[in-house]
C-alpha cells in the first residue's frame, strides 16, 4: 500500500524469517525480551523513543502486554504526535486493575479485537466507550488456499480411499482446542458411516498421549495423525470433506477456519468466541455447542453423509472468504482505523 513498515520481534524464529522473507525491515536493536531483565528493558525503553523520532515513525501498533506496556511508557511525552495501538487476540478477559486500565484507556490511543464478542469483553471489562475498540476479521491468502488444490495427495499417502468421507481438525495439539471430544465422538460417526475417516493435524505437547489414546482405539485405523504441515497444508484441508474447529488459539482470528473456507471446505466450529461470527450455520458450516459429544457426532455424520450439502456450503464458505476475509480487506480496515484515529486526535 506504500507504508513504509518496521517490525520489532524476537530474533531468531520462524516469524523473523518469514518478515525478512517478504522484504520487511527489522528493527533489530530492540530485543523484545519479555522477562523482568533490567538492562534490556532499559534499553528498550531508550531505543523505542530514539527510534519513533529518528525514523519519523508515525504509528506504533502492538500486538501482545509486554509490547503495549513497553511502548505506552517509552512514548510518554515524547513531544512528536503519533499513535499507540494494541490488538487483543485472545479471547479471554483484558486485565482490569487500576495499572492495565490506565494502560489500555489513557496510554493507548486505540483498541482493536478479531470479533465482535471479543469486542463486547473488552468494553464491558474496562467500561470503555465502544468506539475506542474496533474489530478487524482474519484474512487468508486466496491463492494458496483454494478449492483447486489435489485432493488425493494427503489420502494417498494415509492409505485412505478417494471415495472415503473425510473429516479434519488442523490445531495445535493442546489442551483446549477439542481433541479429546473429538475422539470421543468419532466412533459414533463410524457406527453410522463406517466408511469414514478422521485426519489430526497439528503438532504440540499432547502430541504422543493423543497418539497412546488413539492407539488403544478400536477406531485407530479411520484415524490419522499427520502431524505439522507446512508447505502442503492446503493439501490437508483438500482431502476434507468438511473441516472441525473445535477450540480457539492463541491469535484470535480462527485462522483454521478461514484456510479451509478458502478451500472450498464447509467448517463445523465450536460456539465459541468469534467462531459463530465467521461460521454461519447452515449456510457455510454448523455450529455445535462445546464438549457436547453427541452433537459433534450428528454434525460430523451430517456433513459426511450429505455430499451434495457439504459441497454447496463448501461453495459458500470460498465465497464467504472473497467479500470478508482477504488480506486486502484487512489491510484496508486496519489503514481505516489509523485515519479515523489520527484525525480524531490530531484533527487531520
Amino acid at each position: 500500500m506504500g507504508h513504509r513498515v518496521m517490525l520489532a520481534c524476537i530474533g531468531g524464529y520462524t516469524f523473523e524469517e518469514q518478515a525478512r522473507g517478504q522484504n520487511i525491515e527489522i528493527l533489530t536493536s530492540l530485543t523484545m525480551d519479555r522477562r523482568l531483565y533490567l538492562p534490556n528493558l532499559w534499553s528498550d525503553y531508550k531505543q523505542l523513543r530514539q527510534l519513533v523520532l529518528d525514523k519519523a515513525i508515525d504509528i506504533v501498533h502492538t500486538h501482545l502486554l509486554h509490547d503495549n506496556w513497553m511502548a505506552g511508557l517509552a512514548l510518554r511525552n515524547l513531544g512528536k504526535p503519533h499513535l499507540l495501538l494494541r490488538t487483543m487476540h485472545r479471547f479471554d478477559m483484558p486485565r482490569s486493575d487500576p495499572f492495565h486500565k490506565w494502560l489500555f484507556t489513557k496510554q493507548t490511543d486505540h483498541l482493536i479485537t478479531t470479533s465482535e464478542s471479543m469486542k463486547e469483553r473488552i468494553v464491558q471489562r474496562l467500561s470503555l466507550n465502544p468506539e475506542h475498540v474496533d474489530v478487524v476479521f482474519g484474512g487468508v491468502d486466496l491463492n494458496r488456499f483454494n478449492p483447486q488444490r489435489d485432493p488425493s495427495i494427503i489420502r494417498r499417502e494415509r492409505g485412505i480411499p478417494l471415495d472415503a468421507p473425510v473429516v479434519g481438525i488442523v490445531a495445535r495439539l493442546r489442551g483446549g482446542r477439542g481433541h479429546h471430544w473429538l475422539l470421543e465422538a468419532f466412533p459414533r460417526v463410524l457406527r453410522q458411516i463406517p466408511q469414514a475417516h478422521l485426519i489430526v493435524v497439528g503438532r504440540g505437547e499432547l502430541k504422543y498421549p493423543l497418539r497412546e489414546q488413539v492407539a488403544a482405539m478400536a477406531e485407530a485405523d479411520h484415524i490419522h495423525m499427520i502431524g505439522y504441515r507446512s508447505d502442503d497444508l492446503p493439501e490437508a484441508f483438500a482431502a476434507m470433506n468438511a473441516s472441525l474447529f473445535l477450540g480457539q488459539g492463541s491469535e484470535g482470528t480462527c485462522r483454521a477456519i478461514l484456510e479451509a473456507m478458502a478451500c472450498g471446505r464447509p467448517v463445523i466450529g465450536v460456539d465459541e468466541g468469534g467462531v459463530k461470527e465467521i461460521v454461519r450455520h447452515g449456510e457455510t458450516g454448523l455450529v455445535v455447542a462445546k464438549d457436547d459429544v453427541e452433537g459433534l457426532a450428528s454434525a460430523m455424520v451430517e456433513m459426511l453423509s450429505d455430499t451434495e450439502k457439504a459441497k454447496r456450503l463448501g461453495a459458500e464458505s470460498r465465497l464467504q472468504c472473497e467479500n470478508r476475509f482477504t488480506e486486502t480487506k484487512r489491510a484496508d480496515d486496519v489503514m481505516r482505523i489509523y485515519e479515523k484515529v489520527w484525525a480524531a486526535k490530531f484533527g487531520g
